[in-house]
């Protein structure tokens, strides 16, 4: 487990630096400029005691004195302490600057960082597989692109920050090993002994970090699904069940924050008491046993008191890093998993899949086969032909195959063997892109966005007119209800489409296939929710179709079957029948 954590920080690392090697080396540069500043700043400390009567003249503090001075007399002035003092003022706020300009670069690097591996793992999820997203639960995949990215660039965050400080210290450590070399050997061998004694936090801050990230994603799994349900929760009466059970994870991530503040407020207290420990020891040793004049001594515990906390940090800063690290990990994880999953690339421009595919005689399946990851076969051998400009009815009960088909037909699942065949051309993987800009598709529960009528049809082709809008709402019977609308195709359908009835949403989504212009329309059960008003009004809307489009209609109701030129009935995954000419009863 530690090796995969270091594995992973380099690897995050380098992710920082890809791409962006000026701007961390100007990061880096800030850090050591203001370094300098500060370690600057502090060495006019000893001008200063020399005005406030100190012997400063013997030693490495006399030879220190002697620099300030020839420095001021470069700019034509004396070492005195008002030049001193504005000399202080003037490096501080050079110093604030600096450090303003280095914040703001590393939080732009950050936030680089975070999109760059947004964009990245939605990238990968857009490219996946169908059958990926039917084994994970969509509000883990959504935790991941949000609230693990955001902290895998907070740990990016604290890696660069280490980084700085790092630098920082050095500066701080070459003025103290000029001042007192053993004493400053000292120094940092009672820091590495306290790096050591405090290494077990870093296993601790990772464990915290892992406790978050797990009662995190199980929240926004539970908020997902209640306000998803809120109607049936309601209507169940379940809303103190819903509120117990929330409040249980509510209480699981209070105690996860906690404990992740209890780790970090006991690592810093730790570090600063023994930082202050070790100080002391520090200046016992220069006094007593190293005999430092008491201007020399003054000067190394000020170097000492600022470079003891950066090297601290260092430790805090990689101690934070890791506890934010299981979100890049997160992030890294599914990435992976969906390269993994990622359907075939489509042939590239010019080649034929590049022609808009139109189906000219039939849509036919040959002996085909599916089965979902060594289950039992959903669908064995399955022989149909769908003919052009018709319509065709797959039916059988529930768990018989008919939405796997559905799925097979949109390319959304791949055939374990056999074919299907468009005008007697075998779908590869290749075509499959093409295919399905070529296709529509009505789900039994369609998505709408909470947006206009019209931002939902353009969802489908954002280069449609409004008249092609409302040619598409008539032929799917919707255009009179949608005129009626407070702003007609402006009107805002809330989300999922609340606002509107359920046939008034199933009448908008097949509208959006239609403005599609399909070579085939794929309907699955796509009345089954509905009223028998409704439903008659989408039956109407596909005889309407016959003759100029394609309709393949999967569905166990009756009525729908009375539409259809062909029907198909499918049972146990098996085509047992066909009825033609629309003689079911």
């Amino acid at each position: 487990m530690r090796d995969s954590r270091g594995a992973n920080a380099w690897r995050l690392a380098r992710a920082v630096l890809e791409g962006r090697h000026w701007r961390v080396a100007l990061v880096t540069g800030l850090s050591l400029v203001n370094g300098f500043a500060q370690g600057a700043a502090i060495l006019l400390l000893v001008p200063m005691l020399r005005a406030a009567g100190v012997p400063v003249s013997a030693g490495t503090v006399g030879r220190i004195d002697h620099v300030v001075s020839a420095a001021f007399q470069m700019f034509g002035l004396t070492a005195t302490l008002p030049a001193v003092l504005i000399a202080f003022v003037a490096i501080a706020w050079l110093q604030a600057s600096i450090e303003r300009w280095e914040i703001v670069e590393g939080a732009r690097i950050e936030q680089e960082v975070e999109r760059e591996l947004r964009t990245g793992l939605y990238a990968a999820m857009m490219a996946a597989r169908w059958s990926y997203f039917t084994r994970h639960r969509a509000s883990d995949l959504a935790h991941a692109i949000t609230r693990d990215a955001d902290r895998a660039a907070v740990a990016a965050s604290y890696l660069l920050r280490a980084g700085g400080q790092v630098v920082s210290a050095v500066v701080y450590l070459a003025f103290a090993l000029a001042i007192s070399p053993m004493a400053t050997v000292a120094c940092i061998c009672g820091g590495g002994v306290l790096a050591l004694v405090f290494r077990g936090t870093f296993r601790a801050a990772y464990a915290t970090g892992t406790a978050l990230s797990d009662v995190s994603t199980d929240t926004l799994a539970m908020v997902s699904e209640h306000v998803d349900a809120i109607k049936l929760v309601k209507a169940f009466g379940a809303e103190q069940r819903t509120l117990a059970a929330f409040d249980v994870l509510a209480d699981r991530s209070a105690r996860a924050v906690v404990d992740a503040t209890r780790t970090h407020a006991g690592a810093h207290v730790a570090t600063a008491a023994g930082a202050a420990t070790l100080l002391a020891a520090v200046v016992f040793v220069a006094l007593h046993w190293l005999q430092l004049p008491v201007a020399a001594t003054l000067v190394l515990v000020f170097l000492l008191w600022r470079l003891l906390p950066r090297l601290m940090d260092v430790q805090q800063s990689l101690r934070d890093a890791i506890h934010e690290l299981p979100g890049y990990e997160t992030v890294l994880r599914v990435r992976t998993e969906c390269v993994a999953a990622r359907e075939a690339a489509p042939a590239g421009r010019g080649a034929s899949t590049d022609v808009p595919i139109v189906l000219r005689d039939a849509l036919r399946f040959d002996k085909l086969v599916f089965a979902y990851d060594g289950a039992p076969a959903v669908l064995r051998g399955v022989d149909a032909s769908v003919p052009v400009a018709k319509v065709t009815a797959i039916t059988g009960p529930s768990g018989a195959g008919k939405t796997t088909l559905a799925d097979l037909v949109l390319g959304l699942l791949r055939p374990t063997s056999g074919r299907i065949l468009l005008d007697e051309e075998q779908l590869t993987d290749a075509q499959v892109d093409a295919w399905r800009r070529a296709v529509a598709y009505v789900p039994q529960e369609p998505l709408l966005l909470h947006d206009s009528v019209a931002a939902n049809l353009r969802w489908a082709r954002p280069d449609a007119t409004d008249d092609e809008m409302d040619r598409a709402l008539w032929q799917a019977d919707a255009g009179d209800f949608v005129r009626r609308l407070p702003n007609g195709l402006d009107t805002v359908v809330g989300d999922r489409g609340v606002r509107l009835s359920g046939g008034e949403r199933q009448r908008v989504a097949l509208a959006r296939a239609l403005l599609r212009c399909p070579t085939l329309l794929v309907l699955d059960e796509a009345t089954s929710a509905l009223d028998s008003e409704s439903e008659a009004r989408i039956l109407h809307a596909i005889d309407a179709l016959r003759g100029s489009t394609t309709v393949l209609l999967m569905t166990h109701r009756v009525a729908p079957l009375r539409h259809a030129d062909v029907v198909y009935v499918l049972d146990g995954g098996v085509l047992r029948h066909q009825l033609s000419d629309a003689v079911y009863p």
